[in-house]
């Protein structure tokens, strides 16, 4: 299994004209990884979202380890958090934001999460992150989920 870095450089290869037209795809934000830990499937896989001017008719990668994939429309539950995204600020956050949803009464999709980055390596101050759980039941939110 690659590493999340070979990931992140199989993608940027892709946007960087590694794709059948070759076209440079301008770079999107966020940058998406789904970590999936349950007890039947592990796994991680990153996902750069492609500017609309792509998402109708996007070039096809021209290696056989990158894909395309169209997301549905889904409810999420969504924590965000400044800083460098760490393993630890990783588990921190999730774990709160675990926290909140069951103070709540929320049920989320087990084992599973995304983390997202909004920001490029270079940039160190005011950095954007979010960690995501798939919404599932009843949906909503109100002050207890707030801080």
């Amino acid at each position: 299994m690659p590493t999340p870095f070979q990931g992140f450089l199989r993608l940027l290869r892709y946007i960087q004209r590694a794709n059948e037209r070759r076209v440079r795809i301008p770079m999107a934000a966020p940058v998406l990884t789904r970590v999936e830990n349950g007890p039947e499937r592990q796994g991680i896989n990153m996902y750069f979202m492609l500017p609309k001017a792509f998402q109708q008719d996007p070039p096809a990668p021209m290696d056989e380890t990158v894909y395309l994939e169209r997301f549905p429309p889904q409810e999420v539950y969504v924590r965000f958090f400044g800083g460098w995204m760490t393993d630890w600020t990783l588990q921190v956050q999730l774990r709160s934001l675990d926290a909140k949803l069951q103070e709540a009464g929320r049920a989320t999709q087990a084992g599973l999460f995304y983390r997202a980055g909004f920001n490029s390596p270079w940039e160190i101050a005011s950095r954007r992150n979010e960690v995501w759980r798939i919404a599932q039941g009843e949906l909503g939110c109100g002050s207890t989920l707030e801080e």
